[in-house]
């Protein structure tokens, strides 16, 4: 690379106010199911599919669930339809429409003949035949409980489209492109059913505008360290508090420490004083909706695990024996 080029790269950062290379935290934890109607099922049968696509995509759907796990445990259990464990039940069919759509021509143009200075005098040119292959996936698939209560219907189209000429090696196959949108539609079903664990990397402040001078340094070891010890880095933060309580890159930087170990609301309380310093901007608001979608996940879990507590055992009346003995 060029000195001139990495000048102009340097100039660019500095006109945008951030460095080439910015720093991170790492961030782990449960988000919610995006539906959370069938949050307390355990136990899922997967009736088989009607429809061009149902079978396939039933072995597709049932693998997805299969492999859900949140902290290391199986969220679903894979049952059969009349299996007495069956808490409930995904029907319906998965269809699919293929539409081939003729394109413009392609113009090819190539050299017939050439001069002594080996520039073209003479062209040809060639039409090529284009077309398009559109590719959609119908689905309608429905949730019931053993009760024939229905908690969860997915009847949303998906499609892949692509064009070809025919003068490329290969032509789109409609098999391919149905598999990808099959294994797409169970993913997103998967979202829509279960919580899931992730994992991100939170950029960090690093302006030192309004911190005290002898904390500059610091604050640049701590920024260094998130590269290869993000437990110190947050240490080295959070001991720069006591002389910079009002300086934004040390609160939010400590807001994402307390973030990534799981101390939701110390983390909003930190978020909540940079934005009352900077004011909202654009990495405050993901931080706050992300720590909305973590409690959405706790409550959840919660109600999940208030379902799998078995009821209390009322103890047995005494029979009228046991009372006359014990009189």
């Amino acid at each position: 690379m060029s000195k001139k080029f990495i000048g102009a790269i340097a100039g660019i950062a500095a006109l945008l106010g951030a460095p080439l290379h910015a720093e991170v935290l790492p961030v782990e934890g449960i988000y919610p199911a995006d539906d959370d109607s069938a949050i307390t099922i355990e136990s899922i049968a997967v009736e088989p599919l009607k429809g061009s696509q149902g079978p396939s995509f039933g072995i597709a759907l049932k693998d997805r669930l299969e492999g859900v796990e949140i902290n290391g445990a199986p969220w679903f259990a894979i049952v059969e339809p009349d299996d007495a464990a069956m808490q409930a039940v995904l029907s319906g069919s998965v269809s699919h429409e293929i539409v081939e759509d003729t394109l413009a021509d392609k113009e090819v143009k190539s050299c017939l003949e050439k001069d002594s200075n080996d520039n073209c005098v003479r062209h040809r040119t060639t039409f090529i035949p284009c077309r398009s292959k559109t590719v959609q996936l119908l689905p309608d698939i429905r949730m019931h409980d053993a009760a024939g209560n229905e908690l969860f219907k997915y009847s949303v189209r998906s499609f892949t489209r692509e064009e070809y000429c025919e003068d490329e090696s290969s032509t789109p196959e409609a098999s391919a492109m149905l598999s990808g949108l099959k294994s797409d539609v169970a993913r997103y079903i998967r979202y829509d059913l279960a919580p899931f664990e992730r994992s991100r990397e939170i950029r960090i402040l690093e302006r030192r505008k309004g911190m005290e001078k002898a904390d500059r340094r610091p604050f640049k070891d701590a920024v260094r360290m998130t590269k290869h010890d993000p437990l110190a880095a947050c240490l080295a933060f959070e001991a720069l508090e006591a002389n910079n309580a009002e300086q934004a890159s040390v609160l939010f930087n400590i807001g994402v420490c307390k973030e990534g170990e799981g101390a939701l609301d110390a983390a909003e309380g930190y978020y909540m004083r940079t934005i009352a310093i900077l004011g909202e901007k654009s990495y405050t608001s993901e931080a706050l909706e992300r720590i909305g979608e973590r409690r959405k996940a706790v409550e959840q879990l919660d109600r999940r695990a208030a379902a799998q507590e078995p009821l209390e055992t009322v103890p047995a009346p005494a029979s009228s024996d046991a009372l006359i003995s014990g009189s």
